[in-house]
């Protein structure tokens, strides 16, 4: 980091391992299988990579399922 002009302080996340998650998450987002996500980020199990990845939310919400028509007979879920 030093040698390409990037500051660093304690606590910034500049590090190699928030590149090591944007890599991570940019692979998954685009579609690219989870055994060459493990492979490139050099894990032997698919385990190890899941801390380097990351769920976009907004497609996330694309596959929630809407709750209308659906009866609410709980009164703490009325709220």
């Amino acid at each position: 980091m030093d040698a390409i002009g990037v500051s660093h302080k304690p606590g910034e996340k500049k590090g190699f391992h928030s590149f090591r998650r944007s890599l991570g998450t940019w692979m998954l987002e685009n579609e690219v299988p989870l055994d060459t996500i493990k492979e490139v980020l050099g894990h032997s199990h698919m385990n190890s990579s899941r801390p380097y990845l990351s769920t976009n939310l907004e497609k996330l919400k694309n596959c929630s399922l809407s709750l209308d028509g659906i009866e609410v007979t709980r009164e703490e879920l009325m709220r």
